[in-house]
């Protein structure tokens, strides 16, 4: 308030308040009043994020993937892009395309056998910012489709079986966190769990993620 007391500044924490338009409504002691409209909006509506990183996958469970490969698959990457239009003081919500890519071999007294897999996800997201905007707690859960291309036995008579692929239905949920260098640059680990829904089984995957990103 003015010396004069004839004005009067009004500070407010933008993040206590939803985006959209609001009132001050203003009363003196003599009963007179004033009403003064105002928005608030986010300086970006709409944010856009992008991930690549390094992802190697475990098989935590199911039967048919640990007998024929190692349990760990280190040459693995993975990528995610997100669309986050819905924002509240309470997190952003969105959508996402989210994936994984990985190269797997393995050898015995008899057979040598190789795969590539991917994995590809629609994912509802999450976004919750805090430490004044320096950190994002990210969440994801959707739902798509696990591959194995090109998987081969070759034998040590020198035969080899044809080459086969195989899809699969899955589903997926997980969280990161990041960190932001500036508005825009970030670093973030993350883990995912992959749930394969196989003819005579459930196979799981958890996936580990240490990443670099870009929002636009």
């Amino acid at each position: 308030v003015s010396q004069k007391e004839d004005k009067a500044d009004l500070i407010f924490d933008e993040t206590l308040f939803d985006t959209g338009s609001w009132t001050i409504k203003a009363e003196n002691p003599g009963g007179f009043t004033a009403e003064i409209p105002f928005e608030i909006r986010f300086q970006k509506p709409i944010d856009y994020v992008l991930a690549l990183g390094f992802a190697p996958s475990i098989s935590v469970m199911g039967k048919s993937y640990k007998n024929y490969f190692p349990i760990i698959a280190p040459l693995a990457v993975n990528a995610r892009f997100e669309v986050m239009p819905f924002k509240r003081r309470f997190g952003f919500f969105g959508f996402g395309l989210s994936g994984n890519y990985f190269q797997v071999e393995n050898q015995n007294s008899q057979y040598k056998i190789s795969t590539k897999s991917f994995a590809a996800f629609l994912n509802g997201v999450y976004h919750k910012v805090f430490g004044n905007k320096k950190f994002r707690f990210k969440t994801r859960l959707g739902a798509g489709v696990v591959g194995f291309l090109g998987m081969q036995f070759n034998f040590t008579n020198g035969l080899s079986s044809p080459e086969f692929t195989t899809f699969y239905l899955a589903a997926n949920i997980g969280c990161s966190l990041s960190y932001y260098i500036n508005s825009s640059f970030f670093v973030d680990i993350g883990f995912d769990w992959q749930q394969v829904f196989m003819p005579n089984e459930i196979s799981g995957f958890v996936v580990q993620s240490l990443s670099v990103g870009y929002q636009f």
